[in-house]
């Protein structure tokens, strides 16, 4: 239930790899589209009661029809998260990279690692990665923090890329998501071994960025980074990154330490982190008929500030395209997108993705565009009114950015990202 989200489409596909008939519901369904496995729009009362399990996704309220369906015929349920924890059991070993950024790229890098060495890994992000045959040896995935999903994960290696405060909605303060942090750590497997960067301890055996593996010999050309990672002093072969931005230095510094956590060929390793060339809506280039532009998962300001210092690279002005993500992460960190949007010489403001949310729990996006009205050019599109305004775009004298975790990635470009 909820069957198109990322995760939950990864989840339904892994588990057709493992024999499992699925079938799936999602209002978001589309015809003419081509779906992996069998989806309906509206809920099917009559699979549903033949149904073994239902998966359901978190945006799907208990209180909903389907979900009142489901339990009056007593069907056995799991969220997506406990799913999730049941699926890595399957395993040998676990991998579950966390943090509030980077880590559907450090999961994607990791995947790459195992998958060029012939390990066939399965690897669950929240974005587009090949589900292919695997072997039931290393299960790679994205560790969420949003509600303490990832408290049902019990990794042979974690990873903390960063914890910076978000989601307001289920964290009320950054000390509540600190301290879900802690348990996610105090949840590795006896004998595992936890990667950071030093913003939470643990009481496992721990790698850290800056301290076990660094960086030197660093060259930047057009916002993209070749450097030479160096590993308790020994320097490896140097890594010319095929995605822009320096964020990306220490993803791959991240993924380095889990091949060393697993005993894996460094070399190798470099030689497949400098060929990795990203995951779809993480500073994602476009051509369309129109012009090129670039597509970012950037909902957090500090992603947002990330994706335009990327940009700044290429030097020229820079047309942000940028849609709120919920209204109540919007409130409560409000100035600091404000401030992060301020660096882009053109910024329009898209009508808010509300997912979950109602009016009444935070800001929408006019608050925004109104808070920017006297320090850039500032424009505010309604949802229907962006795809026409964006084909208008100038593509060829501007870099131009779509920034945001809703459906600005159809609202832009719909006919040519299907």
């Amino acid at each position: 239930m909820g069957a198109l989200g990322s995760s939950m489409s990864n989840l339904a596909l892994i588990s057709q790899k493992f024999g499992a008939k699925v079938w799936g519901h999602d209002r978001a369904w589309r015809e003419g589209e081509n779906y992996p496995f069998s989806i309906t729009k509206e809920f099917d009362e009559d699979r549903a009661r033949i149904s073994d399990l239902i998966v359901y996704t978190s945006a799907i309220p208990q209180n909903s029809p389907e979900m009142e369906f489901v339990k009056k015929l007593n069907i056995p349920t799991l969220s997506r998260a406990e799913f999730l924890g049941e699926i890595s059991k399957n395993f040998k070993t676990t991998i579950a990279i966390s943090g509030s950024h980077g880590k559907t790229t450090v999961t994607a890098m990791v995947g790459n690692i195992l998958s060029a060495l012939n390990l066939s890994p399965a690897v669950h992000l929240g974005g587009n990665y090949p589900i292919t045959d695997f072997r039931e040896d290393y299960f790679v995935t994205e560790a969420c923090e949003y509600k303490d999903s990832f408290l049902s994960l019990h990794p042979d290696v974690a990873v903390v890329l960063n914890v910076e405060y978000d989601h307001p909605d289920y964290f009320k303060q950054k000390s509540d998501l600190v301290a879900s942090f802690c348990k996610f750590i105090k949840g590795i497997r006896k004998g595992g071994i936890l990667i950071s960067n030093g913003c939470v301890g643990g009481d496992t055996k721990e790698l850290q960025i800056n301290r076990d593996i660094l960086c030197e010999s660093m060259v930047e050309e057009n916002g993209y980074y070749s450097f030479i990672p160096v590993l308790y002093g020994k320097r490896l072969d140097r890594i010319t990154l095929s995605i822009p931005g320096k964020h990306n230095v220490q993803n791959a510094l991240f993924a380095l330490l889990v091949a060393h956590a697993l005993k894996l060929p460094l070399s190798h390793a470099c030689a497949t982190l400098s060929s990795f060339h990203g995951v779809d809506r993480r500073y994602q280039k476009i051509r369309a008929p129109f012009g090129e532009f670039t597509l970012d998962y950037a909902h957090h300001p500090t992603e947002i500030k990330c994706a335009i210092d990327t940009a700044k690279c290429a030097k020229k002005p820079i047309v942000v395209y940028f849609q709120p993500h919920t209204y109540s992460r919007t409130k409560a960190l409000f100035d600091d997108f404000v401030s992060a949007l301020k660096e882009g010489d053109k910024v329009v403001i898209i009508e808010e993705f509300s997912a979950r949310e109602l009016p009444s729990d935070g800001k929408r996006a006019k608050d925004i565009y109104e808070a920017l009205l006297d320090s850039t050019k500032t424009i505010y599109l309604q949802k229907d009114e962006v795809y026409s305004y964006f084909t208008k775009e100038d593509f060829s004298n501007n870099t131009v950015l779509v920034l945001g975790a809703g459906d600005v990635n159809r609202l832009v470009c719909d006919s040519i990202l299907l």
